[in-house]
């Protein structure tokens, strides 16, 4: 008997607990200011830094030109990054 009374109180404290925390005393709360920023306009330019730095150039892909005949090869009629087809007659630059 001496547990259920102690086990009613405690629940009883609980509860009543509970209920007074619902309670709305102090309001609703304020959100805080907002915080202020710095805002700056945007301008073009020319670019007053700038570094240096020694370096290698390697390309991804590097392809040698060999002829499918004997003999030398006297001269490349073709320009850097231009496209060429198999067959395609070469035209003097």
């Amino acid at each position: 008997m001496r547990n259920s009374t102690q086990w009613i109180g405690f629940m009883s404290v609980a509860i009543s607990l509970g209920l007074s925390s619902c309670d709305d005393k102090k309001g609703a709360q304020q959100a805080p200011p907002p915080t202020s920023v710095a805002v700056y306009a945007a301008q073009t330019g020319n670019a007053t830094y700038f570094d240096t730095w020694p370096a290698t150039v390697t390309p991804l892909n590097q392809v040698d030109i060999k002829p499918q005949v004997s003999g030398n090869i006297v001269g490349i009629f073709f320009k850097d990054g231009q496209h060429v087809r198999k067959g395609e007659r070469p035209a003097a630059i």
